[in-house]
């Protein structure tokens, strides 16, 4: 008697479960009923609405995957460039150092870093470094 109960709810919730389109669900509700006449129908008739894929959901092949690229991007790899500016005593290296960034920017490098050149033969000096995306 208590299994005649149990089994009605559990018709019950599955039949609710088919009414909202979670077949998934209800297949597996009308699975751990066992060898009732109901249940066994409904599993026949969910078995030609909604056929069972291997790992027991029949949805899986509906939603198409997605592209490789939404979940991997390649690597970028960069090329570098090193450029050394020196400057005479009468000579402004700030601006030297502008107007070389400039130039280089224009021709599609990304200024990266600059380091100031320790050369004795050289009153003062920088060494920039630039980077751009391989083509």
């Amino acid at each position: 008697m208590v299994a005649e109960i149990m089994s009605k709810a559990k018709l019950m919730a599955a039949k609710e479960l088919i009414q909202e389109r979670n077949y998934s669900l209800a297949r597996a509700v009308l699975k751990t009923i066992g060898n009732h006449p109901k249940a066994l129908e409904w599993l026949a008739k969910l078995d030609q609405v909604a056929p069972e894929d291997d790992l027991g959901d029949p949805f899986v092949d509906k939603i198409p995957p997605p592209p490789p690229s939404a979940y991997y991007q390649m690597p970028i790899e960069y090329e570098y460039k090193t450029v050394s500016i020196e400057a005479g005593l009468l000579q402004n290296l700030d601006a030297m150092v502008d107007r070389k960034i400039a130039e280089m920017r224009s021709l599609g490098w990304h200024f990266v870093d600059q380091k100031e050149k320790l050369n004795s033969f050289s009153p003062k000096g920088r060494i920039l470094q630039f980077r751009r995306a391989k083509k």
